[in-house]
């Protein structure tokens, strides 16, 4: 029994404590697992005083935000990734994000040992995202999806400049080294493919990283992985939301970028089916291989890699 309220209760002292109380009031064994399995009201309730607290403070947009990212994020963040993240997101830097979540977010998250941030318990991801829940804090998924897709982007992007070779070189070496930059490379269309919706604001962030050198570091990134699952799934995705685009809004208004949307689809899909000997053997970055040489003035030219089988 020790052991079950240990596993369950995820190092969350809170929730450990309420069952322990329940576990004093029971006699059957019947009861005893009831009680361990059935203390979300008393945990709810717990939660509610706490963003009851949370919602008198100056900081809520802040505090949304890092409880958006606790919520939606894939993997927990680093200190230094979520910074990064939080700047993009809210357009300030927090200056002291460690001590700015233990004094503002109600222990509803914390930083663990390795310095990741952490919700303090999956009961706390359920309540944020319960759609009756009525609260400036909570966290809708589909929106939360959306605003990590853009900061994944937004990060990746960054400012794109004329530069030499070497100093473009250069530039996609320091991203791969960014904080979080391995979130944003290995998560991004994960995100897109949880959005609700797909706004003017998306579709144009994700036209922008199509067209941009930061795409090639990507395909890069996943590819000396060997994770060519990853390239073909974002060509899927891109079509879905090509296709969603088109099935909910009328057909006009940012026809090229559904356009350059829609040939990256394709061109990403046959990347990894017809491209992948060459993906999996790469040398350098990708100016290297005879494959993205040829295919870079191409990208420049029509806004994707314009693949055929030469």
């Amino acid at each position: 029994m020790v052991r079950r309220v240990l596993i369950k209760s995820q190092g969350c002292f809170l929730w450990a404590q309420l069952v322990i109380q329940g576990l004093l009031e029971v006699g059957t064994t019947a009861q005893t697992e009831h009680a361990i399995d059935n203390n979300s009201s008393d945990m709810d309730a717990l939660y509610l005083g706490i963003l009851d607290r949370m919602s008198r403070s100056m900081n809520r947009d802040s505090i949304h935000a890092i409880l958006t990212w606790a919520t939606c994020c894939i993997r927990p963040l680093s200190i230094e990734g979520l910074q990064a993240a939080i700047k993009i997101h809210i357009k300030a830097d927090i200056v002291d994000i460690k001590r700015f979540i233990s004094d503002f977010c109600g222990n509803l998250v914390f930083i663990d040992r390795l310095g990741r941030l952490q919700l303090i318990h999956l009961t706390a991801r359920e309540l944020l995202t319960r759609d009756s829940l009525d609260s400036v804090y909570r966290v809708r998924k589909g929106d939360g999806h959306r605003i990590l897709a853009l900061v994944c982007i937004g990060y990746l992007v960054g400012k794109e400049t004329k530069t030499s070779r070497v100093a473009k070189a250069q530039i996609h070496e320091d991203l791969l080294q960014a904080p979080f930059a391995d979130y944003a490379m290995d998560n991004l269309f994960h995100h897109i493919s949880q959005c609700g919706s797909y706004d003017d604001q998306l579709i144009l962030a994700l036209d922008k990283f199509l067209k941009s050198s930061k795409v090639l570091s990507w395909i890069e990134h996943v590819a000396r992985r060997a994770e060519l699952d990853k390239i073909f799934a974002a060509g899927k995705i891109l079509g879905h939301v090509v296709r969603q685009r088109a099935r909910n809004t009328p057909p006009i208004g940012l026809q090229r970028e559904r356009v350059t949307l829609d040939k990256w689809s394709s061109d990403l899909q046959r990347l990894a089916t017809k491209f992948w000997k060459p993906l999996t053997t790469l040398q350098g970055n990708l100016q290297v291989p005879k494959l993205y040489v040829a295919t870079q003035k191409r990208t420049r030219a029509t806004g994707h890699l314009a693949l055929d089988n030469n």
